[in-house]
């Protein structure tokens, strides 16, 4: 995301989340601003929660002189287009020297599942991991879609999104795949999948 789309939206957002439709739902570690019902809201605040004691139980990071992470959602893809990098991603993160944010499109799960991506790279970079481009984004990935059911955690599960593009799509040679280097700014960082396919055709009820 460029540098005046970053002013813009720090500039702007104490007047927009203080107007009417926008409520706030926080967590433990998490404080987020939305449109969406409460109850909804809370709900979206639970795989964030998840990724985040899941992360520092495997890789222990000293997060306690951080302030709660800020997550901004919008209500629909035209309200978050002015805010998003030039091209469109459903979700990024940004930080400061007190704080991490998370600016998504809605708290749809595909979108959601990109928030919670967008918000492990940021426990990366805190804790210090220095990982080749691709493992980050793999890492990222297994966090999103984990699950936690009868009191265990429950990762890899098999997303019908993913499997189609696998199954639909270039996949990227080992050599190009491997030159991909961390980058401070998300905005340059190439993408490690081709253009993705259209979306699988929903199944008939």
């Amino acid at each position: 995301m460029n540098s005046i789309a970053r002013i813009l939206l720090l500039a702007i957002a104490p007047s927009i989340l203080q107007a009417g439709e926008w409520i706030k739902v926080s967590s433990p570690n998490f404080v987020l601003y939305t449109t969406a019902r409460e109850y909804e809201a809370r709900i979206v605040l639970t795989p964030f929660e998840q990724a985040r004691d899941f992360f520092l139980r495997v890789h222990p990071t000293e997060l306690d002189s951080r302030e709660p992470v800020v997550i901004v959602s919008f209500d629909t893809e035209r309200e978050y287009k002015p805010f998003s990098p030039k091209a469109f991603t459903p979700a990024y993160n940004l930080s400061d020297q007190q704080r991490d944010y998370i600016v998504m499109c809605d708290i749809e799960d595909i979108r959601t599942r990109a928030a919670v991506h967008e918000y492990v790279h940021s426990l990366v970079r805190h804790s210090g991991l220095n990982l080749p481009g691709w493992l980050n984004e793999g890492m990222a990935e297994v966090y999103s879609n984990m699950e936690v059911k009868d009191g265990r955690i429950l990762v890899g599960k098999m997303l019908e999104d993913r499997v189609y593009s696998l199954t639909h799509s270039n996949w990227m040679r080992t050599p190009a795949l491997v030159a991909v280097g961390p980058k401070d700014d998300d905005s340059d960082r190439p993408t490690l999948r081709r253009k993705e396919p259209p979306p699988p055709p929903k199944k008939k009820s």
